[in-house]
């Protein structure tokens, strides 16, 4: 679809191109082509399936053409417009977690080698007895 064309023109283009083929195309695949060639989001298209004749295609046509008229106008349907999502709150998060790391010791403290390390053993070859 052209982007100065309308939808019925762009129905009629279509339709011209099925009947000049060699080929028979019925209505449902006249209409599929249709529907595939509007550059729109699929939520919007939902209106122009399950039609079954074209002359009820042309009513849901007309009725998608209404709402869908003024897209320069109306962007809450545009999808190539890409939410603008900002990186502050993970920059908050992350000095956060830097101030932490200033106020705890614990935290920068050098992590043990082994697992036994940090406990606080004797002797390791040093066996207690609980009288069993």
């Amino acid at each position: 679809m052209r982007p100065n064309e309308t939808v019925f023109q762009y129905l009629v283009a279509i339709r011209e191109l099925a009947n000049r083929g060699q080929g028979f195309l019925d209505e449902t695949s006249v209409m599929e082509y249709c529907i595939n060639g509007i550059p729109d989001s699929l939520s919007n298209k939902l209106t122009l399936y399950g039609c079954t004749t074209i002359q009820e295609f042309k009513e849901k046509l007309g009725i998608y053409d209404k709402i869908f008229q003024n897209k320069s106008k109306n962007h809450s349907y545009d999808t190539s417009r890409n939410p603008n999502f900002s990186s502050q709150r993970r920059d908050v998060e992350s000095t956060l977690y830097k101030h932490r790391y200033d106020r705890y010791p614990k935290f920068n403290a050098p992590k043990p080698n082994s697992k036994f390390e940090n406990k606080n053993f004797r002797d390791r070859n040093h066996v207690t007895c609980f009288n069993c």
